[in-house]
């Protein structure tokens, strides 16, 4: 195979022993395909060329005719089939079954020396001798993946999710001659529930000043576990809840919030123990909440800075203990605290408000709504403060009486109609019978008689009653019934 074009086939000599037309011989190819080409070179003698690239993996045989007669009468003729076998040549590359994925996930503590599958290598030469190794990247692969003379990957050790979750491996097929493929493998891990869920101490103490507000957050609760994919929930142990559930509020995630404001002269602390869970393995933490007024920072709130110059401004904060800290809801992003405790603004604002959380290995200590204030002359902030509560104590003062008054005058207003009202329903009530008419006849131009204003009927305890009639006099008619 793989000769090239026009390359000579074969060389044919005919011959007849008659004499003139009866020993003129004549040779004709007969082919289904123009594979060869017949040529002729004397009158006796004829060659045979290749028209085509011989590919013995796509056709390794063909066959083809001569028909040779000469020119008597009756002529003689003969039929001579040739079978052209191709020899094969260790020309292609080895290849693997594309349509298996090669990726393969196995779950970790796996068992020693475990085959996880047998690749399928070809090659369309003959008899061509594949063999499958890895490119190893360092010597751990090699301790670990393994292809035997069946083709099959083997894993000689236990694996760790925790250690590492994925191996990238090159496997290489080679033939005879050197011929190579290479594919990649990509093996993964499950991540098993396999390791406990710990904390790292088991005892914390959070100080905190009293009159904090309610929902002020305390810490993040965090426990460890090596199992990277498990999620951890934390809840409040049982026999704890009922004597801290107005007190404090923890979120599955760790997150630990007050409820109320603590007032340290009715509790000055108390403690309740924390359970993480991470479905299989549990672990229980102490937390201790100290509310102590001492002054654990400096400088304190509210600190005024004073500003020379536009740069940025740099500020170092204190602590009685070697803590860290952190910074929580800050009124600008121009605002960094440094673990160390270095402050730093990168710009100027007249006022800021931070808080900030102080932590060690089991104590962390809260101050809430830190008061920092960029001024070119600090004054008395206590007294401006003071000064401003009380202005705004007088004005909610002046609302409430302001609200008293329309409210007093509402309620009078309601109080003279609702009389009004009734004095109305007496009048309309009123009404005379006929033994209740009385006539008057009055010649005196002074006084006249004209209008009953009321009437009433009082009951007597004996039963009997008593009628009293009012009678308003003018003078203006010298005569009139009534």
């Amino acid at each position: 195979e793989n000769i090239t074009i026009n390359t000579a086939l074969l060389y044919l000599t005919v011959s007849d022993c008659d004499t003139g037309d009866n020993g003129y011989v004549t040779v004709e190819l007969i082919c289904s395909n123009s594979i060869i080409e017949l040529e002729k070179v004397n009158n006796n003698t004829f060659i045979l060329i290749t028209k085509i690239n011989f590919d013995r993996e796509q056709k390794s045989s063909y066959s083809f005719s001569l028909y040779i007669y000469d020119h008597g009468k009756p002529n003689n003729s003969l039929k001579k089939t040739f079978d052209l076998y191709l020899i094969d040549i260790n020309d292609c590359f080895p290849y693997f079954n594309n349509s298996i994925n090669n990726s393969f996930i196995i779950d970790e503590n796996n068992q020693e020396n475990i085959i996880i599958h047998t690749f399928q290598v070809y090659d369309n030469d003959e008899n061509d001798n594949i063999i499958l190794y890895f490119e190893y990247k360092n010597e751990e692969e090699k301790d670990i993946f393994q292809i035997n003379k069946q083709n099959q990957l083997i894993i000689k050790k236990s694996l760790d999710y925790e250690y590492k979750s994925f191996y990238n491996l090159t496997l290489i097929a080679q033939d005879s001659i050197g011929h190579r493929t290479s594919i990649l493998i990509n093996i993964y891990l499950n991540d098993l529930n396999d390791n406990p869920v710990k904390f790292h101490t088991n005892f914390i103490q959070i100080q905190i000043q009293e009159n904090y507000l309610a929902k002020t957050f305390l810490s993040q609760i965090h426990a460890e576990d090596k199992d990277k994919n498990n999620q951890i929930i934390y809840y409040i142990h049982p026999n704890d809840l009922n004597s801290i559930k107005n007190l404090i509020e923890l979120k599955t995630n760790g997150s630990l919030y007050t409820k109320i404001k603590f007032n340290q002269k009715q509790i000055n602390k108390f403690q309740f123990r924390i359970i993480a869970n991470d479905s299989l393995y549990t672990d229980i933490i102490l937390i201790e909440i100290l509310i102590d007024n001492n002054i654990l920072l400096k400088p304190q709130t509210p600190y005024c800075f004073i500003l020379n110059n536009n740069e940025n401004i740099r500020i170092q904060f204190q602590a009685y203990k070697n803590v860290s800290f952190f910074l929580r809801n800050p009124s600008s992003s121009d605002i960094i605290l440094f673990p160390n405790g270095t402050l730093i603004l990168k710009s100027i604002i007249n006022k800021y408000s931070f808080d900030i959380y102080l932590e060690e290995n089991n104590y962390s200590a809260i101050f809430t709504n830190f008061i920092l204030l960029i001024q070119f002359k600090c004054e008395n902030y206590h007294f401006i403060q003071f000064y401003q509560q009380i202005i705004f104590i007088s004005l909610i003062c002046f609302i409430i009486f302001i609200i008293i008054i329309i409210v007093c005058s509402y309620i009078q207003h309601k109080i003279e109609k609702k009389s009004f009202e009734k004095k109305s329903n007496i009048k309309q009530s009123f009404s005379l019978s006929l033994n209740d008419i009385f006539l008057f006849s009055c010649s005196s131009p002074q006084l006249t008689p004209m209008t009953i204003t009321s009437m009433s009927t009082h009951q007597q305890i004996n039963n009997s009653s008593t009628l009293s009639t009012y009678i308003k006099l003018s003078h203006s008619l010298q005569d009139e019934t009534i």
